[in-house]
């Protein structure tokens, strides 16, 4: 198994002209926070990180981003979460899988990187997710505001952290833009998940282990849900009120 793993950072979404009017930014990843882009910031965490082995970031065509990052941009040759996905795949032809990281994140850590990577190169799933326990969230991050879901054992969030294979990719691609799309649309996501799954989910009945299998179901490869301690994983940028968060969480760290 291999020691380290390559990071496509996915940095092709568009930003919401909310955003974009409060920030003055043309890309959620160059959007300023302590004086600098959110991208920077989270590379220097990429590079930083010791199981980490090669970065590119996915951008959009004709974005800002590609002559801010030089030689680590890459173009995704189409507007669908599953274009940026196959351009991180296809920067790295020598690798089985990618590590998956989204561009606007900007309190990453390098630790947090290396956490995840070290649980990842312990499994040979095809597809692995990130959630992270509330008492961690508001550990780091206390009055931070984020959706939660609740399991057996506690309240989690998602990460936007993650691994795909290039077999998963192959076979099962287009199940997992399937599901990205439904993502927005409770109604068509229960359908898919099943109404009895769902139903357990929000009386808090199910275990990770659950969670694993019905991913496994729905997008027909093997699947492993990894619990990671750092909310850094987490804290992304969509909407101004996270530009101040994470500005107001700079500051009192630097004081």
């Amino acid at each position: 198994m291999n020691e380290t793993i390559p990071v496509a950072v996915l940095a092709a979404g568009k930003i919401s002209p909310e955003l974009q009017q409060a920030t003055g930014a043309d890309t959620r990843a160059l959007i300023p926070v302590g004086g600098r882009p959110i991208i920077d910031r989270l590379l220097d965490a990429v590079m930083e990180a010791k199981l980490i082995d090669g970065v590119k970031v996915v951008c959009a065509e004709g974005s800002p981003l590609i002559d801010h990052l030089g030689d680590l941009a890459v173009v995704a040759q189409g507007p669908k979460y599953l274009d940026s996905i196959r351009a991180g795949l296809d920067a790295f032809p020598e690798a089985d899988r990618v590590f998956i990281v989204t561009g606007d994140l900007p309190l990453m850590t390098a630790e947090a990187l290396d956490h995840f990577c070290g649980e990842v190169l312990h499994s040979d799933a095809s597809i692995i997710y990130s959630i992270v326990r509330k008492e961690d969230c508001e550990r780091v991050f206390p009055g931070g505001r984020r959706t939660y879901f609740r399991l057996q054992d506690g309240l989690y969030t998602g990460g936007n952290v993650g691994v795909v294979s290039r077999g998963f990719m192959a076979q099962h691609g287009h199940q997992l833009q399937k599901t990205f799309e439904m993502r927005k649309s409770p109604l068509r996501l229960c359908t898919l998940l099943g109404w009895g799954f769902v139903m357990r989910l929000l009386l808090g009945r199910l275990s990770l282990e659950d969670i694993a299998g019905r991913i496994e179901q729905l997008l027909g490869s093997s699947a492993h849900v990894i619990r990671s301690p750092y909310p850094e994983i987490g804290f992304d940028v969509d909407k101004p009120s996270n530009v101040a968060s994470v500005e107001a969480w700079l500051r009192s760290r630097a004081s």
